[in-house]
């Protein structure tokens, strides 16, 4: 049996972690693709609320998170636990594939969380504070290192550069209002409106 595919990312993957339930095959294993990188797939992204991802992976209450539990040679999921409110459950790749509508089961998870630090308020608060970004950037992201970037005409502008803690929470005084986000790579958060 041949497999013919239009997009590796780079690299194979065993048949047996692509296909369910498939024997592996001496010939059917994993190998580097130095070509791919012409493919227009050869790198792509999706975005989901926490909403519509709990929705899509069928997550036993309200989503919380998704782990990878097993990737293949390439590194393919092979499979991963989704975390909800009223417990878990065990998806294999192509399942997650299949749910999420994604190009591949070559793909990683990141969540980024972002909101306006709440001030005091009453006749003891501060009359002039500077407003605060903080959230959650999960997996922490390599060094740990994130960049805050304001919107300004119409495009993102870094403004700072931060650290998050080990689990990825970060918190930042900025110096204006204004409309931000925090970034690492090419995994953004959303864009928050701060007063």
């Amino acid at each position: 049996m041949t497999y013919f595919f239009s997009t590796s990312g780079g690299k194979t993957e065993n048949v047996e972690n692509s296909f369910v339930g498939s024997a592996p095959k001496p010939w059917l294993k994993s190998q580097d693709d130095p070509y791919d990188g012409i493919s227009p797939k050869h790198r792509w992204r999706f975005r989901f609320s926490p909403g519509a991802l709990g929705a899509k992976l069928g997550a036993p209450g309200r989503y919380r998170k998704i782990r990878v539990i097993q990737r293949g040679q390439s590194p393919r999921i092979v499979r991963a636990r989704v975390y909800g409110s009223r417990g878990t459950r065990v998806l294999t790749g192509p399942q997650i594939r299949a749910r999420l509508g994604l190009f591949d089961t070559w793909a990683y998870f990141s969540t980024v969380s972002s909101s306006q630090v709440k001030k005091a308020r009453g006749a003891r608060a501060a009359r002039w504070v500077f407003p605060e970004l903080a959230g959650t950037f999960d997996p922490a992201p390599k060094g740990r290192r994130l960049l805050v970037e304001r919107r300004e005409r119409g495009r993102w502008a870094r403004v700072a550069r931060l650290h998050t803690s080990a689990k990825g929470r970060y918190r930042t005084t900025l110096s204006t209002a204004g409309v931000y986000r925090v970034r690492a790579g090419s995994v953004a958060g959303p864009a928050v409106r701060v007063h």
